[in-house]
């Protein structure tokens, strides 16, 4: 199964930054209330960080939420993100690591849409009502789909190809997405490596050859 302390929690970690920016609208909304207008940090939004501080046991001050030690922000991406796509249910880490990305980034129901989407234009059954929400019956599609290291492979293509459909939808898509790109860009290939890695002798050659077409589909969606 999947594990949340993978090296993409690291990533999100190390690459998050202090935002003002009025152009995160939702978090715009909800910003720390010390009259900066900051709402998020290492990806953080004050609304997140505040609503879980009862359940994590701290204390949700804007002294704590500048400072972000690493343990904090790991219980929040765990329960409030991790736990929210249930990733210790997801066999494959490539698709795990995808999912949270999404949920980290546009909600977890956003990421239970967009995972409803690539699997039904996957082709499978039953059909999804494409949804916000992650029952458990897409954690069952995804490890049925993810059986072989050809099918993650096939998977986390669909799952990217919906999510740059979906980020090039936005009205900010001109704004920011030098920067998502990039960001999806080291995770799809991070992801990869995770399967090659995971496969069997004899195997890896089978997934590197539907690896690289699966990179050359992806390279499209950026076009």
């Amino acid at each position: 199964m999947a594990d949340y302390r993978s090296r993409v929690a690291g990533l999100l970690f190390d690459e998050g930054g202090l935002s003002n920016s009025p152009l995160d609208i939702t978090a715009a909304r909800n910003p720390v209330p010390d009259g900066t207008g900051n709402h998020t940090n290492k990806g953080v939004t004050w609304a997140a960080f505040s609503m879980l501080a009862p359940k994590l046991g701290y204390k949700a001050t804007p002294e704590l939420f500048y400072r972000m030690p690493k343990e904090v922000w790991l219980k929040i991406y765990k329960v409030g993100f991790w736990d929210a796509i249930k990733g210790d249910q997801i066999k494959s880490q490539a698709v795990a690591d995808m999912l949270v990305d999404m949920a980290f980034h546009a909600g977890p129901g956003r990421a239970g849409q967009l995972a409803q989407r690539a699997l039904n234009r996957l082709g499978y059954k039953p059909v999804f009502p494409e949804n916000v929400s992650f029952p458990d019956s897409l954690v069952k599609a995804l490890n049925d789909r993810s059986k072989t290291k050809s099918q993650q492979v096939t998977l986390l293509n669909k799952i990217v190809e919906m999510r740059m459909a979906h980020l090039k939808s936005l009205s900010v898509w001109e704004t920011f997405k030098n920067g998502w790109t990039a960001r999806i860009d080291r995770l799809y290939k991070s992801g990869l490596e995770a399967i090659k890695k995971d496969a069997g002798k004899g195997a890896g050659l089978l997934v590197f050859a539907v690896a690289f077409s699966g990179w050359m589909l992806y390279q499209k969606t950026q076009s």
